[in-house]
């Protein structure tokens, strides 16, 4: 775990792939600023609230997610909105 002190927002990002799923184990006692909730699918990158959170996050934010199958189910995916080329540069890490 890193040592460095970050001065912006903690983001959570949660993602379930089905509307009866329950999102509280993902994040429950993770202390955050903002959280986002997608209820669909992974294979499907046109995720608002993924979308929403990445037009909030600035950089200085951490984005937290419960794992980073989470956030895409392909290393392309994964690697797409937090390339040096992003506008956000916010870092990711999971709880």
């Amino acid at each position: 775990m890193s040592n460095t002190t970050t001065t912006g927002q903690r983001v959570g990002y949660i993602r379930v792939s089905s509307l009866g799923q329950c999102t509280d184990r993902q994040l429950d006692v993770v202390p955050l600023d903002e959280t986002f909730t997608d209820r669909c699918s992974g294979r499907d990158t046109n995720r608002p609230a993924l979308l929403a959170l990445l037009k909030h996050v600035r950089a200085g934010d951490t984005v937290v997610c419960h794992s980073l199958d989470r956030l895409g189910r392909n290393l392309t995916d994964l690697r797409a909105p937090w390339s040096p080329t992003s506008p956000t540069a916010a870092c990711a890490s999971s709880s």
